[in-house]
């Protein structure tokens, strides 16, 4: 299939009446795949918050910037709707978030306790099957060689891999049918999911680009094509012209 980079966030007459897989941030995916007639699928806002500490490590919740504001401790904050609208990272208490002048208090965000990660791995995952798996942090940083390799260890992404496929294996954990899945290791904790992120504007880092391409064309779907079981991943967008 060809591919195109477009330099605009409306769609080009080449691919009006076409099926079309997209891969971009987030904002220009759900305004090309609305003016094309198109949906996608990503995670809900509450996947993470709403997964077993089991798996998660820590207690993670999905709340409002007025409840975060509150926090007098150091927490770890990130904006719930997978938009990156601020940095997300540990702030040491809640009145050093965004002003209410740019993020209201009815905006939503997920909170949990800082952590230490060891390593953290992104595997992208088509119908709970880890088709492929990276290295991406290391202490905090970039897991990239000088010669431009990442630094995977057989034995961390073995881990990696087997933790990430228990959770799959776990029938009472709702997978979208494409999705990238973050795992890590925490210091003291042991191996935890980090987070979900639609596979679609995921960075790839080490993985394989074929098996990720697989999993990317499909999480966009015609609208007339959209299953029962796929509905409960879309988000239906008003986006204006």
């Amino acid at each position: 299939q060809p591919t195109l980079r477009l330099t605009t966030f409306r769609p080009i007459a080449e691919i009006e009446n076409e099926s079309i897989a997209v891969y971009g941030e987030s904002l220009f995916a759900i305004i090309l795949t609305t003016a094309l007639n198109h949906r996608i699928i990503e995670p809900t806002p509450n996947w993470l918050p709403d997964l077993s500490e089991m798996y998660t490590k820590r207690h993670i919740q999905l709340t409002t910037m007025a409840n975060a504001r509150q926090f007098t401790k150091p927490i770890f904050i990130k904006n719930a709707d997978g938009m990156k609208a601020f940095e997300a990272k540990v702030y040491p208490s809640g009145i050093n978030l965004p002003s209410q002048q740019y993020y209201p208090d009815d905006y939503s965000v997920l909170v949990s306790e800082p952590v230490k990660w060891n390593v953290e791995y992104r595997c992208f995952v088509l119908n709970r099957e880890v088709k492929a798996l990276s290295i991406y942090l290391r202490d905090g940083e970039l897991a990239k060689l000088p010669n431009g390799a990442w630094s995977n260890s057989e034995y961390e992404m073995a881990d990696a891999r087997h933790f990430c496929e228990q959770v799959l294996s776990d029938s009472d954990v709702a997978i979208p049918p494409a999705v990238v899945i973050d795992v890590g290791y925490i210091e003291e904790r042991g191996w935890a999911v980090i987070e979900a992120n639609p596979a679609y504007g995921a960075g790839i880092y080490g993985c394989d680009p074929q098996q990720v391409l697989d999993v990317i064309t499909q999480c966009t779907i015609h609208a007339d094509d959209v299953s029962d079981d796929n509905r409960q991943w879309i988000t239906e967008y008003e986006v204006e012209d």
